[in-house]
């Protein structure tokens, strides 16, 4: 029995009946890369498939267009636009800090993520799904100072009101963490972010924001894991 692997009669389909098809495609969520950090004013080098859907024909990028945002807009970034789908692609920070301060290349990162969310002018949509390094979690401090919101911890609980889904790419072979050890984390660092803004007494606002803060699901997979359930 032969795979039919075009179907020629799509384009006679009712309109109608091809968005509802180009909708579900989008449904198939990209690995949006962000993987070399270089320095604070640097540019992000970034790797993602590009959607099918950008290129089939006038139709289907019209209506890819109306879901995908662009990416952070960070000054004479050398590459075309990697455009992102806020409901199902995943944006990925992989990487480490370096050990001395002047090599947080991977803090610089959230923190440029999360300015472009609180600007007023976001040049993405909110993330709902994002993915980071487990050595890089477990490398990094709650607070900045012992006092500050901090890097990825401010970004997930602070920054992405949206959020809802954290994957945790665990690299080694053995003795990560695990589901319940990564919620009970946060919950640590929701914890920390509530006694700071209550303590500045300056911004009510994010401390009653940290009460009303909901955790997101949580899942553990390998690089080969994250890539599989992505186009």
């Amino acid at each position: 029995m032969t795979t039919i692997q075009t179907f020629h009669f799509f384009p006679l389909l009712s309109p109608e009946l091809r968005i509802q098809v180009w909708h579900q495609a989008l449904l198939i969520p990209r690995l949006v890369l962000i993987w070399k950090h270089t320095a604070r004013d640097a540019n992000m080098v970034r790797r993602s498939v590009v959607s099918p859907l950008l290129c089939v024909n006038r139709e289907s990028r019209t209506e890819a267009l109306r879901l995908y945002s662009p990416p952070p807009n960070y000054p004479n970034y050398p590459e075309s636009p990697v455009y992102i789908g806020p409901g199902t692609d995943i944006v990925y920070i992989a990487g480490l800090d370096g050990e001395r301060r002047a090599f947080k290349h991977v803090t610089w990162t959230c923190d440029f993520l999360a300015q472009d969310l609180d600007s007023q002018c976001p040049s993405f949509a909110p993330l709902r799904r994002l993915a980071v390094d487990e050595e890089f979690l477990q490398q990094t401090p709650f607070l900045q100072f012992h006092k500050m919101p901090y890097s990825v911890w401010k970004l997930v609980i602070s920054d992405m009101p949206a959020l809802e889904e954290l994957i945790v790419v665990s690299r080694g072979s053995g003795g990560g963490w695990t589901v319940s050890e990564v919620e009970g984390k946060l919950l640590e660092a929701k914890e920390k972010f509530r006694t700071f803004w209550e303590d500045m007494c300056t911004d009510e606002g994010e401390a009653q924001a940290m009460m009303k803060w909901r955790a997101p699901s949580i899942r553990i997979l390998k690089p080969e894991e994250l890539v599989e359930i992505c186009w």
